[in-house]
């Protein structure tokens, strides 16, 4: 690939240089923090904070960068999903959840779906990768 800079440059050719490109963005998406996913075969699901309970959803994943997945299907915005303790955690589990600023040091050993982020929406989904 070549490329060209607007402006007089002080590298030399054939210095190496690090680019990104942003491919696609969508906007009004909903977001989730990709510690929310969770892959079981060719499913993805996420888990919302319903009452006392984990309710397992299948989703629809479009782009994701690194720290965010756009969902298309599967979960509206401002739902509450598990973010930490999900991993083999039934369908119906019962649950308790926290702030963040509420948690004890002590909790931090503790296998228990305790930290909730909510859904985003209304985010740019990108740059990111499908």
């Amino acid at each position: 690939m070549r490329l060209t800079f607007d402006t007089p440059s002080t590298l030399a050719v054939g210095t190496p240089v690090r680019a990104e490109i942003d491919a696609e963005e969508h906007t009004n998406v909903v977001l989730v923090p990709l510690a929310a996913l969770v892959h079981e075969g060719e499913e993805t699901a996420v888990f919302v904070a319903a009452g006392n309970k984990a309710q397992r959803r299948p989703v629809t994943v479009g782009i994701t960068d690194d720290e965010h997945a756009e969902i298309s299907s599967g979960l509206k915005a401002g739902e509450p999903v598990i973010v930490k303790g999900q991993a083999g955690l039934p369908d119906g589990a019962s649950i308790t959840t926290e702030k963040p600023s509420e948690k004890k040091e002590s909790d931090e050993k503790s296998e228990k779906p305790d930290k909730v982020d909510k859904a985003d929406d209304e985010k740019p989904a990108g740059p990111g990768k499908k």
